[in-house]
Parts: C-alpha cells; sequence; structure tokens
C-alpha cells in the first residue's frame, strides 16, 4: 500500500476541525494480477483485483454524485423504529444508484431487525456528495501484440475523490 503525502484517516480530523479521508493506492501487485493487455481480460476477472496500462483516450467532466443519503424508518402500526441509517450508492450500478433498501437494516433493543418499510429522507445536511469522472483507456498498439489493423480494447474507468482531473487524453496510466 502507497499512502499519499498529506493522507489522514477517514473520520479523523485536520487542523480545521474537518473530516478527512485515507485514500491508500496499491502498487506493484504481484506478476500473477498484471494482465499485459486489456485483450487479455476475461469474464473471471470480474470482482478480482488486477493491474493493468493503457492511454487515456477520452475524459468526461467533473460531476458530482451524491455517495451516501440519510434516511429515517417511519414508524407504523406495523412496525418501524424511527431511527436513522445510511444508504450508500452503488457506483457499479448506471448513474451511481442510491438503491433504498426494502426493509429497515436497524437492530432493535431485542437484537431483532426493524421490520420497518417506510422511509423519509433525513436531513440533507447529512448527506455525503462526491466528485467523479469517467475516463476511457485503451490499449496501445505495441502492449496488444496485433498486427496493424488490429482495434484496440477499451476500459471505462470511474475515477473518485482525489483522482479526479488527475489525467487528461494521452495520458498512459496504470490502473488497479
Amino acid at each position: 500500500v502507497h499512502l499519499l503525502p498529506g493522507a489522514a484517516v477517514k473520520g479523523g480530523h485536520n487542523s480545521f476541525g474537518k473530516t478527512t479521508r485515507l485514500h491508500p493506492r496499491l502498487v506493484m501487485l504481484p506478476p500473477s494480477r498484471f494482465k499485459a493487455s486489456l485483450s487479455r481480460l476475461q469474464a473471471s476477472d470480474v470482482g478480482q483485483m488486477f493491474q493493468v496500462c493503457g492511454t487515456v483516450v477520452r475524459a468526461s467532466t467533473i460531476q458530482m454524485y451524491e455517495s451516501t443519503r440519510t434516511y429515517i424508518c417511519k414508524k407504523t402500526k406495523h412496525g418501524g423504529c424511527g431511527k436513522k441509517f445510511p444508504v450508500h450508492a452503488n457506483v457499479q450500478q448506471y448513474n451511481n444508484a442510491l438503491s433504498l433498501p426494502e426493509t429497515c437494516p436497524n437492530v432493535l433493543e431485542n437484537n431483532q431487525r426493524c421490520r420497518g418499510t417506510k422511509f423519509v429522507a433525513g436531513d440533507p445536511s447529512e448527506s455525503v456528495h462526491t466528485d467523479y469522472q469517467e475516463i476511457k483507456i485503451q490499449e496501445s498498439s505495441s502492449s496488444n501484440g496485433k498486427k496493424t489493423g488490429h482495434i484496440p480494447r477499451s476500459l471505462l474507468v470511474k475515477l473518485q475523490h482525489d483522482l479526479v482531473d488527475r489525467c487528461q487524453p494521452g495520458d498512459q496510466v496504470v490502473v488497479v
């Protein structure tokens, strides 16, 4: 793990009293996890950690999404605890969707799960908003080992937090 200078632990506080985050970076993965080109990616690689190199061919504008929203479980005759709970966005879904759970995830005093199914949005100031950017990387012609005329493979990558706006089309990048 490679720590960036000035990184602090999420939930810790800096000298201005603001919450800061830790953004560890994995570098130098074992050779078994390195993919020489995007064309070597297979369905079995989904959900696995690997490293690949490529050239940025497109970078979207910086966008904001709501990464966490707080909800309150509504008390009703049929259940509901009245407590808050956070819902985190799924960045793998289209448009970073915030999916509302079917039942309340809170645990009651008797160690049973709340059965509430009605929710209201909590205080908007408790929501967490995050910058993100999408880039498309493409394998270089030298890494794919193919003949002239081969269409290079590409991969869409979502960047968040401190990685946003750090590269532009034409840059060579290593993605883990």
